[in-house]
């Protein structure tokens, strides 16, 4: 999923038809052009993913909580930002 959004963002950012919402990405792009936005979210995947398995290892029941809260938050943030959520 993570790697869906980063191909989707760029491409569409290429277009020029949409913006990055998210403050953190929205520096990375502005400090590195889509080099930096594709580095920022790569690494963001990485660490993420380190996480989750470290957690994994010790606490699997953890590990599944910690991600569904990533998820639910994450889907909260997309719908709060994209113009039809704001309905």
């Amino acid at each position: 999923m993570g790697v869906a959004d980063m191909v989707m963002t760029t491409i569409l950012l290429d277009t020029g038809m949409v913006s990055e919402c998210n403050p953190m990405a929205r520096f990375f792009l502005f400090l590195g052009g889509l080099h930096g936005l594709v580095g920022y979210k790569c690494t963001t995947l990485v660490v993420a993913s380190v996480c989750a398995q470290l957690i994994m290892l010790q606490r699997p029941k953890t590990a599944k909580a910690v991600l569904h809260t990533a998820w639910c938050c994450l889907c909260s943030w997309t719908n709060r930002n994209h113009p039809q959520g704001r309905e």
